[in-house]
This record gives C-alpha cells, sequence and structure tokens, in this order.
C-alpha cells in the first residue's frame, strides 16, 4: 500500500467540493484520477500532498516526504535561469547532488528535444518547452510516487506521446504515477488504475479492464459510403456519425449481426467490427447517469 483516502470530505465555505472519497494506491502502478473541470481533481490532488486539509476523514500516506514528486496544474519556472541552471537548482531541492544531476541531465534533455536548449534562459522556451522542463525536474530523480495535475495540457500529439512513454518507463523503474485528466483518451492505453469522480464524489473506481467488462457496452466501428442517416433503422442505438465511419453503441449488445443485415441493404459498407468498449464510453455514461439521477 501506498496511499489511502478514507471518506474524505473538502469544503470551501458552503461548497462540497470533495464528498467522502475514498482511493487505495498500491505500489507499481499508473493511476488515473478522471473527471469534468471542476470534479475535484486537483483539490483532492493537493490534500494528499498537505497543501490542502480535508474537514473530514483521513489521508494516509505509506512513503515518505522526499519520496513523491508533484507537478501543479499551475506550473512556474524561473524565467531569468537557463536551462541547465533550473535542473541544478531544482534538482538541488529534490536532495540529488550536482554529480548525479549533470549525469542524468543529458538523457532527460535528448529525450525530450531540449539538449540544444541547454544554455538558453527559461524565458527563451515556447510555452510547450516549459511545459517539457517542467515535466523534467519534476521526474529527474525517479520518485517512489509521481503525481501529475492535467500533464497532457496544451501539448501537441508528439509531446503528448513523449509525456505518455515516459509514464510508462518510470512504472517499470519501479514509481507509482497518478495523473489527474479530463480528457479520457490520455488515460486509455497507459493505465492499470481508474477512478472517476463526478461533483467531488466517486462513482466509478478500480482496475481499468474490470471497468470496461462491468459497466462497458460492445461499440460498433462502421465505416460507409451513403445517407448516414439510414444508420437509423428501427433498433435502439446510440450513433456517433462523423460522415464516413461511426461509432454505434446498441442498448441491445447482442443485435450487433441483426443491425449489420439491415443497415447493409441501405448502404454500402466498407469495415465493420464489434470492438470492446472505451474507456471514453464508460466515463460518459457514468456522467450522464449520475446527472441523471441527480435531476430526478
Amino acid at each position: 500500500m501506498l496511499l489511502q483516502l478514507d471518506n474524505v470530505d473538502k469544503y470551501y465555505g458552503s461548497f462540497h467540493a470533495v464528498k467522502g472519497l475514498s482511493m487505495r494506491l498500491e505500489e507499481g502502478k499508473v493511476y488515473g484520477f478522471l473527471g469534468r473541470n471542476g470534479a475535484g481533481k486537483t483539490t483532492t490532488l493537493r490534500m494528499i500532498m498537505d497543501i490542502y486539509y480535508p474537514e473530514k476523514g483521513e489521508i494516509k500516506r505509506f512513503f515518505n516526504p522526499d519520496e513523491v514528486s508533484y507537478l501543479p496544474e499551475e506550473r512556474g519556472l524561473y524565467p531569468k535561469m537557463t536551462v541547465t541552471e533550473t535542473l541544478d537548482f531544482f534538482g538541488e531541492i529534490k536532495g540529488m547532488s550536482r554529480k548525479n544531476i549533470r549525469s542524468v541531465s543529458p538523457r532527460w534533455l535528448e529525450r525530450f528535444d531540449l539538449a540544444e536548449w541547454s544554455d538558453k534562459k527559461v524565458e527563451a522556451l515556447s510555452k510547450g518547452m516549459q511545459q517539457k522542463l517542467q515535466f523534467i525536474i519534476t521526474a529527474m530523480n525517479n520518485p517512489k510516487f509521481l503525481i501529475l495535475d492535467e500533464p497532457f495540457s496544451g501539448l501537441d500529439p508528439l509531446n503528448i506521446q513523449i509525456f505518455k512513454d515516459e509514464i510508462v518507463s518510470l512504472m517499470r523503474q519501479g514509481t507509482t504515477v497518478l495523473f489527474s485528466t479530463h480528457i479520457i483518451e490520455h488515460a486509455e492505453n497507459i493505465c492499470n488504475h481508474v477512478t472517476i469522480i463526478k461533483e467531488g464524489e466517486k462513482v466509478i473506481d478500480g482496475p481499468i479492464t474490470e471497468i470496461k467488462e462491468k459497466y462497458g457496452k460492445m461499440n460498433l466501428f462502421i465505416r460507409y459510403s451513403g445517407d448516414g442517416a439510414q444508420l437509423k433503422n428501427g433498433m435502439e442505438q446510440k450513433i456517433d456519425d462523423y460522415g464516413s465511419y461511426a461509432e454505434v453503441i446498441l442498448k441491445d449488445g447482442k443485435a450487433y449481426a441483426e443491425y449489420l443485415r439491415r443497415i447493409s441493404q441501405q448502404l454500402d459498407i466498407s469495415e465493420f467490427r464489434v470492438d470492446l468498449p472505451s474507456l471514453k464510453s464508460v466515463f460518459l455514461d457514468a456522467v450522464n447517469t449520475r446527472e441523471e439521477e441527480n435531476e430526478k
């Protein structure tokens, strides 16, 4: 066990930001903390870091303060420092020797395409470059526990992939990673375990494979030509139509053969497959279900 939250509540005045939240984190895994903007993700991470204190509940930490690194959503660097000076400064704060910092820095800078910028001041770096530098100074000491608040925000697809690769690499070296995001696709391929919260309250929690099996619905992928209106054929379904292809969820998940027979009479089908449910579909279903319950 690395971290345990038991029935944690947090208020801002009369606003109930986090509601009876319980979580368990084991060592050596990647945990996704998912929810819409304002769901309570950042508040929870700050409570884990002892920046905020819960009004109710208990947080048990099975790690030392120097074994955790935290990348907050609101970040800041010293603009007049060079990249190398920044690495030295934050590395020493984390207890690294100057020799150790200089031995690991080249690999990190090369991996994040910052090697040619090592002698440049931070203020000369683009916003994306500064974000990569912030990730490096957070992870360069290979912490036991790494907490990342919206680490992919504002990154292009190439740099998102670099961040994902580094998170997986750190996990394989024994680091436990907890990261928050409201963009579900970012957690799809790298998380072992996800917790989904809605308005401060946990709605789904568990290993990602079990969550998909328990809460997911089979998705149909259809590539077609013709009138997309023909995808609606009397069978109850949800359709995301993109013009040349569509993603369909049938209410009766076993009726896809009959659905294919019907639409193939009206459309030219070039590809049809049955996919496992996506984490995104599970997330949207969980959030929409809770919203409907609150409206009753």
